[in-house]
């Protein structure tokens, strides 16, 4: 067994009705609260007033967040809040509300802080001193896994833009509350693409080249309960806590994996088309997810004493004990795994990358700029190219 270290996780209260832990939380730490929440999705889910309500106690003030965080608004948001004296700052809402709380927790606490461009990995030059303000994340869709990992992603939109993390080991959330409850009131499209790109990040994280036996345990367990339950939480049962909370659940252990393992070839891309054109995060890896899975594992079967150790993975995933690629039934059970992720991103029905004005021509770009890292296989240009055209 290879060695590792793996990052803290944080205190999480886990199921539901777990939102009634909130002010208890938010007491531990002070009298002044800053909450960042999205847009309009809190308030139509009906528990805004029920959180308000709930702090009536503390000090509170709120910030609200419509899209995916920049510079610019995590820069108004500290700038903002500098003289409130805030003693714990607690996002509530999907991964780009947890982002910018994040991120604002920290940049509060930076003596030197100009801009958080300063202190963004591959474009700023100074590195962050670790120190934030403490913060509680409270996720309302379950996507990004933002509630366990260590990073804030901040996007800068435009031919020159970027997508890059704010990242420290400190930044892990103090706590994490996770209520599937939160989640019922989600619109379907939201659910689907956060659903996805969770799935893929179990995925990728499962299979990347910095996996381990403790990411792996959590994965092979994780990937059956998403797969099993995003569909009908998107269309039939939208209600039913017990899948939502499945769901919930297989995010949340996504942003420990990927935390601890890295991701691959979809979150290389992404990267890449999320700076270059305003579409949502969830979206663009819930549409290169089934195609990198099916690039990839075409990969790993085409030279199979190599790639042994991956295709033992997928094997577990898919209840065979060991892969022995002179057995054409493990093959196909594979092979039908894969399929069973496309029929699942197909069902639920994303829109595609040319409905957000991506053109023909800028996928080359995106294919020659898209990371590789930690996947399993080093997928050559022509065979991102191949990826996008597809999710195109």
């Amino acid at each position: 067994m290879n060695s590792f270290n793996i990052a803290r996780v944080p205190e999480f209260f886990f199921g539901e009705g777990m939102l009634k832990e909130l002010p208890g939380l938010n007491k531990l730490f002070g009298r002044n609260i800053l909450i960042v929440t999205g847009g309009k999705s809190l308030k139509k889910s009906g528990y805004y007033k029920q959180i308000i309500e709930s702090l009536k106690d503390f000090n509170v003030y709120v910030v609200n967040v419509d899209s995916e965080p920049s510079p610019v608004i995590i820069d108004t948001f500290v700038l903002n809040n500098l003289n409130n004296n805030i003693d714990v700052v607690c996002a509530i809402g999907g991964g780009s509300a947890l982002d910018t709380g994040k991120a604002v927790s920290a940049m509060l606490k930076e003596e030197k802080f100009r801009t958080v461009k300063d202190y963004l990995e591959g474009v700023g030059s100074r590195e962050p001193s670790g120190n934030k303000i403490p913060f509680i994340a409270v996720p309302t869709t379950s996507g990004t896994g933002s509630e366990a990992t260590k990073n804030a992603v901040i996007s800068e939109i435009g031919p020159a833009g970027f997508k890059k993390s704010l990242r420290h080991d400190n930044y892990i959330p103090n706590a994490a509350v996770i209520d599937p409850q939160l989640t019922v009131k989600c619109p379907a499209t939201i659910t689907a693409a956060s659903g996805l790109d969770a799935l893929s990040q179990l995925l990728e994280s499962y299979i990347s080249t910095k996996a381990n036996a403790f990411t792996d345990s959590l994965a092979v367990k994780a990937i059956p309960g998403m797969l099993n339950s995003l569909n009908e939480v998107c269309s039939r049962e939208p209600e039913n806590i017990e899948k939502r909370g499945s769901v919930a659940y297989s995010s949340f252990i996504s942003g420990i994996t990927l935390a601890n393992a890295g991701l691959c070839t979809v979150h290389g891309l992404a990267g890449v088309i999320g700076g270059y054109k305003n579409i949502p995060h969830g979206t663009i890896c819930g549409l290169l997810l089934p195609y990198w899975l099916e690039e990839t594992v075409a990969a790993l079967l085409s030279d199979c004493g190599k790639y042994r150790k991956y295709l033992d993975k997928l094997s577990a995933i898919v209840n065979v004990t060991g892969f022995n690629f002179k057995n054409n039934e493990d093959i196909e059970r594979i092979q039908n795994f894969v399929m069973q992720v496309k029929q699942l991103a197909e069902d639920l029905d994303l829109p595609k990358l040319n409905t957000f004005g991506v053109t023909e021509g800028d996928l080359n770009s995106f294919a020659k700029e898209g990371s590789n890292k930690n996947n399993p296989v080093k997928l050559t240009a022509k065979q991102k190219l191949k990826i996008l055209k597809k999710a195109f």
